[in-house]
């Protein structure tokens, strides 16, 4: 957007637009809209451009101010519209005399000056409103996406979660291990328990056997 803005100033300035306006506009209104039209557009660029850098609120606050001047600029136009009123109605109609034809030429010329600088601030405070406000809706649209990715993609697992789960891992495969050993080993201690026992077990004596 930075660079069609830049394209189109070249553009203005090649067929006469800017020499057009500023040799009407007296004021000075016109070019002061437009340099800080310059001056936001480029801004609102840098934040489009280090996305990465900033955080939502910082955004916020970019394109709050963003909108603001937009109609800031709308409202310089209209002071420039006042100024080239109240211009027409002073130099225009002032100690005119309707019999010489010098006086009513000299009142339609500042009629024209006047009305070109109500006209020429108005129009430029309107169309740089414009476009201000669609490419800081663009930046706020943009950041508006991003946000939504970084919510909705799974979170990134830091080292000592990664360590965390492999401990976790190597427990369970220990205590597993440990638990299907221990069972066999104390099944086979069982049965040569249980065959001493029958070894040591003897035959009660009755009256008149001898011990051998």
């Amino acid at each position: 957007m930075f660079v069609a803005m830049i394209a189109a100033s070249v553009i203005a300035k090649v067929f006469g637009v800017f020499d057009t306006i500023l040799a009407v506009d007296s004021t000075h209104i016109c070019s002061a809209i437009y340099l800080l039209f310059i001056f936001f557009t480029a801004r609102c660029g840098y934040f489009l451009w280090n996305h990465k850098k900033h955080n939502p609120r910082t955004i916020d606050n970019v394109v709050d101010w963003g909108y603001v001047w937009a109609n800031i600029f709308s409202g310089l136009g209209l002071i420039g519209t006042v100024i080239g009123l109240i211009a027409v109605m002073k130099s225009g109609f002032e100690n005119i005399d309707v019999e010489n034809q010098q006086t009513v030429k000299t009142a339609i010329s500042n009629i024209g000056v006047g009305t070109g600088i109500a006209l020429y601030t108005t129009l430029v405070g309107l169309i740089c409103n414009i476009l201000l406000k669609i490419q800081y809706g663009l930046l706020e649209k943009h950041y508006a996406n991003v946000d939504e990715t970084i919510a909705t993609a799974p979170a990134s697992k830091s080292v000592t979660d990664l360590l965390a789960e492999a401990s976790a891992a190597l427990l369970t495969e220990a205590s597993a291990a440990h638990f299907d050993v221990k069972p066999a080993t104390t099944t086979t201690t069982t049965k040569k328990k249980k065959k001493k026992k029958k070894k040591k077990k003897k035959k009660p004596l009755r009256a008149g056997e001898v011990v051998e």
